[in-house]
């Protein structure tokens, strides 16, 4: 990781020259604005100097930790490299190991679950897709994490994730701790929405309900409209606003593929679109092709004019 390298003093100046050397990133002598960008833009930020001096630098930036940028602070004399903020989600504590070891410094990390070789849940949901909105949710199960030393953790099927030790999957929703699902259910334990799923489309270039009618489809088979990572469709309708005003409605991604490719797959479903483009299908070949090897979840379903498929990775 590289970031901004802020210092104060002349002494401070030949540490911040030594991390530049090292490829940490960046030198700038000490600029309240440049702080105030470093947030706006999350732009990794090393402090040289005192704790107090960068705590009370940051503090008016300062929003929440799945958006703060990470900060580390060094003493002068480069013997202690602290992880200041967003240790986990931010990877400041991953870092602070990093600079530590290039310039021969003793790394501290003070987040818990560092302290008692825990992994951080909040970084292992983050890395499963997993939406975090209530944090006050996540508080409460990484402190039974931290007194108990175990959390089972329940996939809905098919969905899968394996946590790291000692976290413990579930066999079933009743047993669980937390609850890792796509649909759109209440659950009686906590549960977090994971953003795995792909959907395919095939639909008319004059198509102007694609967004209407993919959020009823979603509705009627209880999945959430969350879960969606991408939606993928025929290179042809590339310059369609309806893709790109349903992409913006799920906040997914949005990809395309040429007919040459959905011929080198072979979806389950038979289609009409083998006769009119000469392809084994567009809905399914697309959501597979999307997910990279993810499991078909919804096949080729006709509806409202539109056909859907979905995979689920």
């Amino acid at each position: 990781m590289k970031g901004l390298i802020l210092w104060i003093t002349e002494e401070g100046r030949l540490l911040a020259e030594k991390l530049v050397a090292a490829g940490l990133g960046e030198k700038r002598p000490f600029d309240r604005e440049e702080v105030k960008r470093a947030f706006a833009e999350r732009i990794p930020l090393i402090f040289i100097g005192a704790c107090g001096i960068a705590v009370r630098t940051v503090a008016p930036y300062l929003r929440h930790k799945s958006v703060d940028p990470p900060v580390l602070v060094i003493d002068e004399q480069g013997n202690f490299v602290i992880s200041l903020l967003s240790g986990h989600l931010g990877g400041a504590n991953a870092w602070a190991q990093e600079v530590a070891e290039k310039i021969g410094a003793i790394p501290v990390i003070t987040t818990a679950s560092d302290q008692h070789h825990l992994p951080a849940l909040d970084s292992w949901l983050s890395s499963c897709g997993a939406l975090i909105k209530d944090w006050q949710i996540l508080k409460k199960l990484q402190s039974k994490f931290l007194k108990e030393k175990s959390l089972k953790v329940f996939c809905v099927p098919p969905l899968k994730r394996t946590p790291p030790s000692p976290m413990r999957l579930a066999s079933c929703p009743e047993e669980a701790d937390l609850i890792l699902t796509y649909q759109n259910l209440t659950y009686k334990k906590p549960h977090l929405v994971v953003k795995a799923l792909y959907l395919g489309l095939g639909f008319h270039d004059k198509e102007k309900d694609l967004t209407s009618k993919v959020l009823k489809f979603l509705k009627e088979r209880k999945i959430s409209p969350e879960a969606v990572r991408s939606i993928a469709t025929l290179k042809k309708r590339q310059k369609n606003p309806a893709v790109w005003k349903l992409a913006e409605k799920l906040g997914a991604e949005v990809k395309f593929f040429s007919e040459e490719a959905l011929r080198k797959t072979n979806p389950p479903s038979p289609s009409c679109a083998r006769k009119a483009l000469n392809v084994p299908g567009v809905a399914e070949p697309c959501a597979l092709l999307s997910s990279e090897g993810g499991t078909l979840l919804i096949p080729k379903t006709v509806y409202a004019g539109i056909t859907i498929a979905a995979a689920l990775k």
